[in-house]
């Protein structure tokens, strides 16, 4: 098994095609590697993204420039925290969390995948909505984001070819899975949008969203 390096990292990503790009790259970099476990999180991510970048120009959003703009920072906290756990930097705790997981390659699929989307969205999302501040997405926009995603999980199932819980999922409990994973990440989503609020007005830090993040992260390792 190879180590994983990140040699397709790109810090000037500047269009939501290039983060798309970057995660097609990580495609092709994750498998056969130490951290080949994150490609459950990743190809996710990127099926999602595709399916967001296919709504723009066609009136889906209110504003498609703040919606790209938005998109390209929220997926730099991604590729950012991985290629600083690449070179030996700390991640952010819930971050860190996955990749030593996906290393140490001791837990189910399912347990690789939301521990990515947690960290994205309850450690990221606040982040990046308080860093677009000056070109803000609208709530309305922010919200059609709940209904990519729902529309994108059976894409997402059958994306995982492998024997095992997730296919099992995909073939059998897809209908009972689908309203649950939607209602979990809505939730995530909605406390995200509120915690941008609280660090907007100083009544939570960064450091207190990032806590949260990684309560969140070890109890997915327990009961996922």
């Amino acid at each position: 098994m190879n180590h994983f390096q990140f040699n397709s990292y790109n810090p000037k990503i500047d269009s939501i095609q290039s983060v798309i790009s970057q995660m097609q790259s990580l495609e092709e970099e994750l498998p056969d590697s130490d951290l080949q476990n994150l490609r459950y999180f990743n190809t996710t991510y990127l099926i999602i993204t595709q399916n967001v970048s296919s709504k723009f120009h066609t009136n889906y959003f209110e504003n498609d420039t703040a919606m790209n703009s938005f998109d390209i920072c929220f997926a730099k906290y991604y590729f950012e925290a991985l290629n600083s756990f690449v070179k030996s930097q700390n991640s952010d705790p819930a971050w860190q969390m996955l990749f030593e997981s996906c290393k140490k390659n001791n837990l189910l699929k399912t347990q690789y995948l939301a521990l990515g989307v947690n960290a994205h969205v309850n450690n990221d999302l606040a982040f990046s909505i308080e860093d677009s501040k000056l070109n803000p997405v609208p709530a309305s926009d922010y919200q059609k984001i709940n209904h990519i995603i729902t529309s994108s999980l059976h894409q997402v199932f059958k994306s995982y070819k492998e024997v095992g819980p997730l296919n099992s999922l995909k073939n059998t409990s897809l209908p009972i899975i689908k309203p649950v994973l939607s209602n979990i990440i809505k939730n995530w989503r909605d406390k995200a949008w509120h915690n941008s609020i609280s660090l907007a007005n100083g009544t939570k830090s960064r450091d207190h969203v990032k806590k949260e993040a990684l309560h969140i992260a070890k109890t997915i390792t327990i009961y996922v």
